[in-house]
């Protein structure tokens, strides 16, 4: 297993940095969150980008966001490519916390197998 050091911010929430697509940004590690999400201002392709329809539990009828394929490193070099990511405005969810982009949800926790070591303030990851 690979060990990716975070830092917990004033909230004591996990924030690692990440890449998408080449651009960095700091990422909020979430298991109780079901998808990960990016803020739309890390959308910048808009030929690329398309419609996804979503049902989430916990929240009414069904919701439209825009997702894509991208290329996501966590840390310090590692890649997960075409990862599907939801592009939605992080700024409703958390208008005063705008150190972070990314929501790192449960659903690429669980596929990649990922724990979360908050005593040690590590994600750590499985070598595949």
């Amino acid at each position: 297993m690979i060990a990716i050091p975070f830092v917990e911010n004033d909230l004591n929430l996990p924030i690692v940095e990440i890449s998408i697509d080449g651009k960095k940004c700091l990422a909020l590690i979430d298991s109780g969150s079901q998808l990960t999400f990016f803020d739309k201002s890390l959308n910048n392709d808009e030929e690329d980008s398309r419609q996804c329809l979503m049902s989430l539990a916990g929240i009414s009828g069904e919701n439209k966001y825009d997702c894509v394929k991208r290329n996501v490193t966590v840390g310090f070099g590692i890649k997960f490519l075409d990862m599907l990511v939801f592009y939605i405005d992080l700024n409703t969810i958390f208008p005063a916390e705008k150190a972070f982009l990314c929501i790192i949800g449960n659903d690429i926790l669980s596929q990649y197998k990922m724990k979360i070591d908050y005593k040690n303030n590590h994600l750590w990851i499985p070598i595949r």
